[in-house]
């Protein structure tokens, strides 16, 4: 947890980092610290206008940092959508998977303000919340301080009508899939959309039986559902988090077996490959144990009287021998003396 911290501390809490790729020229400010410093104080509208700024003259790196930090600052000032768009455009470019899972809170934390307005709670809005602590939980964040607020909320604020099912979902029809990205994300159409899949999203082949993204290929014509988006600045294509997706082919169990020895025969291949590099690690440090315990000089034990006690060294016959003759010599030379 405090690695946790540390990451989300370091990308986009700390009004002291600074994304820069390289220092300001000096015949302008850092436009990034400038709105680090609006953003410490509580001034978020200066703080975005100086990540503007700072965004214009490339000081921010990677550019999801940009939208992270006026994310927070959209929160700040209670504008929950465009909260949820900077949130959804960073959740795109970021791998980091602790760092992905921090902003799924975030952006579930916003969706939650946003369906708590008022003295109604928007079901849902709230919904899309959930989902979204689900998946930052599963990735490892904590969202138990949230699930409580989301908890007593249910229980004081009135819920509004349940709505007609569909009303909340964009249906869009025969497009198809151009680019898969990832099994999170894909293209679909004439660049117009951009598919952001989650664990909740619903992907089927038109006699309804139930796919994965595996099963998807390029070429696909697909019909998906979606509850909300935006459109991105950069690509001009509409970003959304798709609810359903149905293939207008159907996949035989044939195909899809297929397709998941594929899968597994991949992930066997990787898990083999960690194994081969644990077992080689393993033996440069047996190596490195092995060598040291050559080098090092054999340790000779000493026995240590106890204390206040000297130890009694028994002396051998040939010892007391050697002494005997000593001190007869030492007598002899002693009465030569005299007598001289």
């Amino acid at each position: 947890m405090l690695l946790l911290a540390f990451i989300v501390a370091a990308v986009s809490l700390s009004p002291a980092i600074s994304f820069a790729q390289n220092p300001a020229p000096e015949d302008f400010p850092s436009y990034l610290a400038e709105g680090n410093r609006y953003r410490s104080n509580g001034e978020c509208e200066k703080a975005l206008e100086s990540y503007a700024r700072a965004r214009e003259f490339r000081q921010f790196l990677p550019d999801e940092s940009y939208h992270l930090a006026v994310a927070y600052c959209y929160v700040d000032l209670k504008r929950y959508d465009q909260a949820i768009e900077a949130y959804t455009r960073a959740i795109g470019g970021i791998r980091n998977r602790a760092l992905l899972s921090e902003i799924y809170r975030s952006r579930g934390k916003a969706y939650y303000l946003k369906a708590a307005q008022g003295s109604t709670l928007d079901m849902a809005c709230l919904a899309l919340a959930q989902r979204d602590l689900k998946e930052a939980s599963i990735s490892g964040a904590d969202v138990a301080d949230i699930e409580i607020s989301i908890s007593r909320d249910l229980q004081v604020k009135k819920p509004l009508p349940a709505s007609p099912p569909g009303e909340h979902r964009n249906l869009v029809a025969g497009r198809e899939v151009a680019v898969i990205e990832s099994r999170r994300k894909m293209v679909v159409g004439d660049g117009e959309y951009t598919l952001h899949l989650s664990r909740d999203t619903r992907i089927t082949d038109k006699n309804a039986q139930p796919l994965t993204v595996f099963d998807i290929r390029p070429g696909d014509v697909v019909d998906f559902t979606y509850a909300n988006g935006y459109r991105s600045a950069a690509d001009t294509m509409m970003h959304v988090s798709a609810l359903t997706v149905e293939l207008h082919r159907d996949v035989p169990l044939q195909e899809r077996a297929e397709v998941e020895v594929d899968r597994h025969e991949e992930e066997l291949q990787r898990m083999l490959q960690k194994i081969d590099d644990l077992e080689r690690v393993v033996e440069e440090l047996k190596e490195q144990q092995e060598k040291r315990g050559e080098e090092a000089p054999p340790v000779v034990l000493k026995k240590e009287a106890p204390a206040g006690k000297k130890l009694n060294k028994k002396k051998s016959p040939t010892e007391k021998g050697k002494v005997s003759t000593k001190t007869a010599g030492a007598a002899e030379k002693a009465s030569v003396g005299d007598s001289e």
